[in-house]
């Protein structure tokens, strides 16, 4: 099992956390990898399908399914995922790091394991804050559908399960917001639209300025 240890290059960074939500778009992720090149310490993690629309620092999947289907076409990328409803050593046969997970909805800031909190999206920024980051901006973090769509993306059948949906994923957040703030963590949504309503809200621009 592999630990989250703080890391000298991600000190104090900014990290953009690319969701899977309606509203992502290209322009704000050209937005987030142009201000990356041009300012220090900002670092980008795309969750699931998002990793299509960007350099990324590091790939992020919770699900076993995705990553069987999906890790092969994804190369030159650190890759991470946790440790549920994997068979034992299956991810590191796929050179895919793994974390163990604990269910709840907490921040860890203990380097060997993270909190689930329910989404990808939340285990991602629990993975961001044990490497050193202390200001997370999401992207794509709607956690509502737009009309029928639920993705910025289709949606392949086969991917989806059985899950708490997007109550439980918003509670997951809201739990924590309070915990993040006393220990000088920001969290940005600067998602297009969203239910998520217990960080500060503005555009990427804004964000990254």
């Amino acid at each position: 099992m592999d630990k989250a240890f703080p890391r000298d290059d991600w000190k104090n960074s900014t990290t953009v956390i690319l969701a899977g939500g309606p509203s992502l778009t290209q322009d704000d992720v050209r937005t987030a990898n142009s201000c990356r090149w041009v300012k220090e310490n900002i670092k980008i993690i795309g969750v699931n399908e998002s990793w299509k629309l960007a350099w990324c620092n590091l790939i992020y999947g919770a699900d076993p399914c995705w990553w069987k289907e999906r890790g092969s076409l994804i190369i030159n990328f650190q890759r991470w995922t946790q440790d549920k409803n994997w068979q034992h050593g299956e991810a590191e046969q796929m050179g895919i790091k793994q974390i163990q997970s604990k269910p709840g909805a907490y921040i860890s800031f203990d380097p060997s394991f993270i909190y689930q909190g329910a989404n990808s999206s939340f285990q991602a920024m629990n993975l961001a804050i044990l490497f050193g980051s202390k200001r997370i901006v999401f992207l794509g973090l709607d956690l509502m559908t737009d009309g029928d769509k639920t993705h910025w993306h289709e949606y392949p059948e086969k991917f989806k399960r059985r899950c708490p949906g997007y109550p439980t994923f918003k509670k997951s957040f809201e739990d924590v917001a309070q915990t993040l703030q006393d220990n000088d963590i920001e969290v940005i949504n600067a998602s297009r639209r969203t239910a998520l309503t217990c960080f500060k809200q503005m555009t990427i621009e804004e964000a990254l300025k």
